[in-house]
């Protein structure tokens, strides 16, 4: 259901920008928006805030008096507030005594100095509060007291009996007045829409009676109210009527009341001790001719019905009614209308009573389990608790119990409480008979469950996998679900969990069957293979087959995820890395349009980087990454926010935006407090991402020794999943690094850490030479230095810069640049090396390293 509300804030947010050109902007206004409900005024945000939409322009009006600090409209503008953008506030109050006059000379065509008797009187009657001046101009003039002369052709009153006049203390009272002036059939009509809110015409058929041939009326309502009969074509006459009046408008094929005082007026007539009469006898209408319109009479007989639960005693009605509260509940969800639901499902549950778990089982069940979903959904997690309690304690079977633990461990996930999400995870696994031996010897259960893994996989084809039976037993369905779920939450908390998850799903799918979450299990089994085994070919196969059995399901809410892991972890591996780029930006839209906002945030963040590995221009990926962290902050995602943070800022020092080259801090990030913050939250990943980033800048700008310092400060991180590039980038520095000292040093211990980074990227370079031959060639380019092959060297940088170019790689061909240039300047070579400088001088600028251009620039004059 959350998902779904994403899912529309998006799609209706591109519908926007796409009747919004320059050459036509749009303006929307809205007005009561101190009733609008959380998620309109979410939509509203959404649409205010959205930077790429330069022609929307929005007004919005409320009535302050019933708005306060704790109210959703006041933390929708505080939240717009809060992202910089502009709001004016114009507060319109009443009317002066001068606006009173001006309204009236201009209503009734004479000159301000002539109306100020007339106004001065109106304004003592209605304090100028603009709907009480208006009704009471249309009374005073209804009533003769304000009247057009034939003779002298202008308008006349008479103070004194304006004076004299008794005028309701309150608007509502003012308006009865008027109903009640109206034809008995009039005030009856408003009466029923008062009821109804607004009403389409459709649904007014559901009400009404119609005659017969012989003219006898086929229904009536004598019983419930007082021989008031709503003939269909008498009840259009009369709602005609109190159109010309003013008090209703008739929009489409709907009416609704000009104004809500109009309403209050309107069903004030009714006596108290009716209105549940009223409501009963529509609900019940609706209800017997509900079949016209089904999908919108459900809604408004359940809230007609809800308001005259008082006069239902029977007990078959009370649960009939409950079961349609339930309906409506559910229905509400799959609009993702939360607090709608919220409404109806709690209705339904206080209609039963305390036996309904042993009288009314099922639809006591499911009550409860979607206001738990609607509650989760709405972030009330509280009540979510106390429900899922109940569920827990009064299921009859542990099956009855599933939809319950699932939307428990969704809620542990959303609040960030991932090991606790784990752990009623793996208890509920444990129950549907798959259990997951969790001991402190992890790595060899891992090993033993990789091994059985891959013999239960041997010898089969891709073919006979695809031909596999549907996994049919709703256990395993359910335990598969589960696996899905917690392989995620798993991968951030537990990364050998995650594994065990992985191999579990695809043990099940080869016993059990195959189904569509067999497509997620493939492609986290293939990223094991490829990251933890170095087994890049079977990886990749797993990848495939993955998208393969996505493709064969139809299941388009995995599609993102899996376009996303194998991207990241496998295909860098084997194909070109700038070939992600254009699935990692689909899959973005499609997490965005499944309403998946915590994966999409995921993948826009993965396409920010794999733009920087790709070397695209240094600019273009800071003005990415800024807006991918204002997208994540803005959809209250924090998780990705801080390696964006770190990621930005490094590109702000290459351009030349920071104090210190070598500090991570400035515009984007300050280093201590961060680094501070991922100490403090044991973040182990992002103190790694934050000492490797610090130790390329300082390779970057030839500060060696501390570089060297921070390679053993990354030092392995026992993490099973690392993603492909980046991996493959860290042992291409580490190398770099390694070689430079050793150069300098001669130290064995560097010259043997150079050549494991060789032999690495030798082996990856096999698989996907336009990725990783560059990086290769440079690595042994730096080893034949140190082993004094200078020919060798020279030939090693020419093939890697060459090879750079070629396969795309700016950044890495102006390294390669420099580093040759400072091979040739050892060797006493002062015009090639002023060459190669002059080519990294260039390589550098064009990657929009404008900072390392002048640093290399004012360090080695060429």
């Amino acid at each position: 259901a959350r998902e779904a509300q994403n899912r529309f804030k998006f799609v209706f947010r591109l519908f926007i920008r796409a009747i919004t050109p320059p050459a036509k902007p749009l303006v929307l206004f809205l007005d009561d928006l101190q009733w609008a409900d959380q998620f309109s005024l979410e939509i509203i945000e959404s649409l205010v805030t959205d930077t790429e939409n330069k022609f929307f322009f929005f007004i919005g009006s409320y009535r302050d008096n019933e708005i306060n600090e704790g109210h959703p409209v006041s933390a929708v503008l505080s939240n717009i507030e809060s992202k910089q953008l502009s709001i004016r506030n114009i507060k319109v109050g009443n009317f002066s005594r001068e606006e009173t006059n001006a309204m009236i000379s201009d209503l009734i065509q004479i000159t301000p100095c002539l109306t100020q008797s007339l106004s001065s009187s109106i304004y003592r009657k209605t304090s100028g509060n603009a709907l009480f001046v208006i009704q009471f101009l249309m009374t005073i003039y209804s009533e003769g007291l304000l009247y057009y002369s034939l003779e002298s052709k202008e308008w006349r009153w008479d103070v004194s009996l304006i004076e004299a006049k008794n005028i309701p203390d309150s608007t509502i009272e003012l308006m009865s007045r008027k109903i009640l002036q109206l034809p008995k059939e009039t005030q009856n009509a408003l009466r029923l829409i008062s009821c109804l809110g607004s009403c389409e015409h459709s649904l007014l058929s559901l009400i009404t009676t119609e005659h017969d041939s012989s003219g006898r009326k086929t229904d009536s309502a004598s019983d419930e109210l007082q021989n008031i009969t709503f003939e269909h074509s008498s009840l259009m006459k009369s709602l005609e009527n109190a159109i010309n009046e003013g008090l209703l408008d008739h929009t489409g094929t709907g009416y609704k009341f000009s104004h809500d005082l109009f309403q209050f007026a309107a069903y004030s007539l009714i006596p108290q001790s009716q209105r549940d009469r009223w409501h009963l006898w529509i609900g019940n209408q609706i209800l017997r001719n509900g079949s016209i319109s089904p999908g919108k009479a459900l809604f408004l007989a359940v809230g007609q019905l809800n308001k005259a639960t008082m006069l239902i005693k029977d007990t078959d009605q009370i649960v009939q009614l409950a079961k349609l509260n339930l309906q409506a509940g559910r229905k509400s969800l799959s609009l993702a209308a939360f607090e709608p639901a919220s409404f109806y499902l709690k209705t339904g549950m206080g209609l039963l009573n305390e036996k309904c778990w042993v009288v009314q089982y099922e639809i006591c069940l499911q009550l409860h389990e979607f206001y738990a979903e609607a509650q989760y959904c709405s972030g009330r997690f509280e009540e979510m608790n106390k429900i899922l309690c109940k569920i827990f304690n009064a299921a009859r079977s542990f099956d009855d119990k599933l939809r319950a633990y699932f939307t428990f461990i969704e809620a542990l996930g959303a609040q960030g409480k991932l090991s606790e999400a784990l752990e009623v995870g793996l208890y509920v696994l444990s129950q549907l008979g798959e259990s997951i031996s969790m001991t402190s010897n992890t790595n060899s259960i891992l090993t033993e469950e990789v091994t059985k893994t891959g013999k239960m996989l041997e010898g089969k084809t891709d073919a006979e996998i695809l031909a596999l039976k549907e996994m049919d037993n709703f256990q395993k369905i359910a335990a598969m679900r589960f696996l899905v779920t917690l392989s995620a939450y798993a991968y951030f908390a537990n990364q050998d969990l995650s594994a065990l998850l992985s191999c579990r799903m695809i043990q099940m799918t080869l016993i059990y069957g195959v189904c569509k979450h067999s497509a997620i299990g493939f492609v986290a089994y293939g990223s094991l293979l490829s990251c933890a085994y170095n087994d890049i070919s079977g990886g990749y196969r797993f990848g495939q087959l993955s998208i393969t059995l996505l493709k064969k399901f139809k299941a388009a809410e995995h599609m993102a995820r899996i376009i996303h892991i194998s991207c990241s972890m496998i295909n860098s591996y084997v194909e070109h890395h700038h070939a992600s780029l254009q699935a990692i930006k689909e899959a973005h839209t499609t997490a965005m349009k499944c309403g998946d906002i915590q994966l999409a945030m995921g993948v826009a963040a993965q396409y920010c980087v794999h733009s920087f590995q790709c070397g695209v221009n240094l600019s273009t990926v800071e003005k990415m990454l800024r807006e991918c962290g204002q997208k994540m902050k803005e959809n209250k995602q924090h998780f990705y926010v801080s390696y964006i943070m770190v990621y930005r800022q490094f590109v702000l020092n290459l351009i030349g935006h920071s104090d210190d080259p070598l500090q991570l801090t400035g515009e984007a990030m300050d280093q201590e407090s961060v680094m501070k913050f991922a100490i403090e939250n044991k973040r182990s990943s992002l103190i790694k991402t934050i000492n490797e980033f610090r130790c390329l800048l300082a390779y970057i700008f030839g500060e060696y020794t501390l570089a060297s310092q921070l390679i053993r400060e990354s030092d392995d991180d026992n993490l099973l999943y690392r993603p492909a590039f980046s991996t493959c980038t860290t042992i291409f520095i580490e190398g770099l690094i390694s070689s430079a000292i050793a150069c300098k040093t001669n130290v064995i211990e560097w010259k043997k850490k150079a050549f494991v980074s060789i032999e690495k990227i030798r082996y990856v370079s096999q698989h996907a030479p336009s990725n990783y031959q560059h990086m290769l060639l440079l690595l042994q380019a730096e080893s034949s230095v140190f082993l004094g092959d200078n020919v060798k060297a020279a030939e090693r940088y020419d093939n890697a810069i060459r090879t750079a170019g070629e396969d795309g790689f700016i950044h890495n061909q102006a390294i390669a640049f420099e580093r040759a240039g400072m091979f040739y300047l050892e060797q006493g070579n002062a015009a090639k090396a002023s060459h190669y400088y002059g080519q990294a001088h260039d390589a550098y600028l064009k990657w929009g390293a404008k900072c390392k251009a002048d640093h290399l620039r004012l360090r080695y004059p060429f």
